[in-house]
């Protein structure tokens, strides 16, 4: 094998890598589409574990390795509407819709 080979099976290799990443996006895209709880914007409202309540909106939705979804949170400003601050809360208990 020579370097033009090795360059060249290197680069297809990297293409095919490329094109499953592309494709575990789209598929995780998919997933949340279709199995979210809450929507990107929503007001909510996070119980932690020592039953301290915090009200914020959802600013990003992600998915773990088992199928988990993880969400971030802004705070609410006076007003009811989103800040630009995050909101911070540890040990998350339960999240509900904010009626």
């Amino acid at each position: 094998m020579n370097k033009t080979e090795y360059q060249k099976q290197k680069s297809k290799i990297e293409e095919h890598i490329k094109s499953l990443i592309e494709e575990k996006e789209i598929l995780k895209e998919k997933y949340i589409k279709s199995n979210q709880e809450f929507c990107k914007g929503q007001r909510v409202i996070i119980t932690d574990v020592k039953g301290r309540r915090h009200i914020g909106f959802v600013s990003y939705i992600s998915v773990d390795n088992k199928g988990g979804f993880n969400y971030r949170f802004l705070k609410c400003k006076k007003d009811g509407n989103p800040s630009k601050h995050e909101l911070w809360v540890f040990r998350i208990n339960d999240i509900k819709a904010f009626n």
